[in-house]
Parts: C-alpha cells; structure tokens; sequence
C-alpha cells in the first residue's frame, strides 16, 4: 500500500470571519478518505481556513509545503473574477512549473454541468514536490472538479516525486491496453502483453531490475533535508524523532517473515525432490494461526506475517512455481503443491523476535 498526504486550505474571507461555515474544506477531506483502499491510503496532515488575500495564500502554501511536505495541496475558492478571488495569482507565486492541462480538464468538463465554468480560473502547478491544485470554493464545484482529475493524482504525483519504478509500471499497463504498430524501413513491430499467469499471483516482479548504486541515488535525490526541531510531545503527530527510542517490548514479538512467499518446514534430505505441500496460510495483522508442518510442507505467507513453529525457512514466491492446483479453491487459495526452483537453507528470510 502506498501512503499519500494531503493538506487544504479554504480560501474565503467570510469563512476564516467564521470557520464553521466552510464546508467545502470537509467535503475534499471527505472525498480523499473515501479515495482510500487497499492500494493507496490518502493521510489528511492540515486543513486551513484563510481570507481572501493574495499574500495570505501564497505564505500558507509555502508554510504548508516546506513544513509538512504534503504530496498535496487542494484549495477550495477564490478562483473567480471577482476583485476578491486571488487564488490563481497566489499560487502562481508559489509554483515553479504549472499543469495547464488539470486547469483545462476541470473547466472543459465544468462546462457540460454549467456555463458559469467559462468564468473559473484554476490553477495546477508543482512547487518543490508538492502538487498544487486550484478548487472552486462551492462545495459540488470543488468535488466534482476534483474527481474530474483525480485519475491522474497518483501518476502526477509519481512523477514528481520522480518514482521511475511506479511510473514504468503505469507506462506499461497504458501501452499494454492495445497492440501497437510502429511503422519503419525494417518493416511493423507488434507488441503484447503476456498473460496472466494460472497461479493468479504474479511470480515476477513487474518492477525493473536497477543497480544498488541507481537505487541509492534515487534514494538521496528524494529524501528532504528536514532541521531538527524541539517541540512538545502533544505536538508531535506527523513529526519525525531524531534520537533513537528503546522499545520495552520485544518487536516483533514473533518470528516474521521478510518476504511473500510460503514458510516451509525443509526436508533434512537436501536431495529430496522440492515439491511442498499447501495446508494453509498467514497473513500479517490476521489470526494467530500456528499450523504444525511436518517435512515437505508449507504455508502461504505475506511480509510480516508469523511463522509456524515448526517452520525453518521462508522461500519468497519468486523463487517457485505451481506443481499442482487444487479442483476448486479451498481456504481460499487454488494452490495445492509448490515447487522450489532454488537452493533454500534453514532460517532463510526469517525476522527473529526482537531483531528490531
């Protein structure tokens, strides 16, 4: 699961006079939260109410984005030609490079709800790796304009932050949605994408293969350089502690596993054909299950999960294939034996009690 966070801010002077009268605010918050599934969680980190002040604005947009670091920043009002709507001059301050496209998208398809869009004036930009979005201050406006573009939010964030793997993956599956033909002096290239495989899960990686030394850079291209602050613990949420912090118990409490795959109880003949039999599976956060395995067999198993007792190993899925599947599924899982590709040894994978 990928974690997202988001701020917004509410510009209206007649709601900052009186906050409890902004419920376009809540209504964006609202909408994010329900975005949230098993793939993306969208975490709301501030929301604020400010008047209608170029100066204002665009102090609060810089606050919010060099302080919390938001991937995100919705504004709701002051986006029209009224003397008082100075959102889009404000963020124009802010921005170091702007989205025409967003801004076109929410007006293009406003204007098959209202014509009153022809006098919206949105702004979409980046500043630093925050992306900043320009609402209308009503709250069907600010809703509607924002699923308008909220199909694209997670790929535009992607790039930003400068996610090449996530970006790759996005690419692939748009070009995968259609053969393509590529016209040349050597003829027509087609392309497909492979099918899914019988097991339904993916035992390749979909991520391309980098170097340590690529992936390192990537890492220090995007992490902040963020100070070191003294503040008291009520005010803590969001923050970051920079001393070490000595748990009093042990984490994790069990032993887990480092990898998805299957824990295995490995047979003590190594010359032993590596075909293992499925007789359940754990998942992490799920119930304590603690099948006993005897030789030649396994669970199913996620990151984190707890081992069985008798488990020695933990054989990630990238390293098997399905031997046999069961008729029909049972506990939920169509595998019924695995085989193991690779050379597997005792205590492989595994997370020991208090390791952390």
């Amino acid at each position: 699961m990928t974690d997202l966070t988001f701020a917004v801010v509410t510009v209206s002077t007649t709601c900052y006079d009186d906050p409890i009268r902004d419920h376009s605010g809540p209504a964006l918050i609202k909408y994010m939260a329900d975005k949230s599934n098993n793939t993306v969680q969208w975490i709301h980190l501030a929301s604020t109410v400010v008047p209608d002040n170029q100066t204002h604005v665009k102090e609060t947009l810089l606050k919010l984005s060099d302080e919390l670091y938001p991937h995100l920043i919705l504004t709701t009002g002051g986006t029209g030609i009224s003397p008082d709507d100075v959102t889009p001059e404000a963020t124009r301050e802010v921005i170091t490079r702007e989205i025409p496209g967003m801004s076109q998208t929410m007006v293009a398809k406003s204007l098959a709800i209202t014509p009153m869009a022809m006098i919206s004036r949105p702004v979409c930009g980046i500043y630093q790796k925050t992306l900043i979005i320009n609402l209308p201050g009503s709250v069907k406006g600010c809703v509607e304009c924002l699923d308008f573009v909220y199909p694209i939010l997670r790929h535009a964030i992607d790039l930003i932050q400068n996610k090449r793997a996530e970006v790759a993956i996005t690419h692939s599956a748009m070009q995968g949605k259609t053969t393509r033909k590529h016209h040349s002096c050597g003829g027509d290239h087609h392309h497909h994408v492979g099918p899914v495989n019988k097991g339904e899960r993916l035992r390749q990686s979909p991520y391309p293969m980098i170097s340590v030394d690529d992936a390192m850079k990537i890492i220090f291209e995007q992490a902040n350089k963020m100070p070191i602050i003294d503040k008291p613990l009520t005010e803590c949420l969001n923050y970051i502690c920079t001393e070490e912090v000595v748990a009093k118990e042990p984490f994790p409490p069990f032993r887990a596993s480092v990898k998805d795959g299957y824990a295995v109880h490995l047979y003590s003949d190594q010359s032993h054909e590596q075909i293992y039999e499925i007789i359940g599976r754990s998942d992490a956060g799920g119930e304590n299950n603690n099948t006993p395995l005897d030789e030649g067999q396994c669970v199913v198993i996620n990151t984190g999960a707890k081992l069985p007792d008798s488990a020695n190993a933990v054989i990630q899925i990238e390293d098997t294939q399905v031997h046999e599947y069961h008729a029909t599924k049972i506990n939920g899982l169509n595998e019924k034996s695995i085989r193991i590709n690779t050379v597997c040894s005792i205590n492989q994978d595994i997370r020991y009690t208090h390791s952390n």
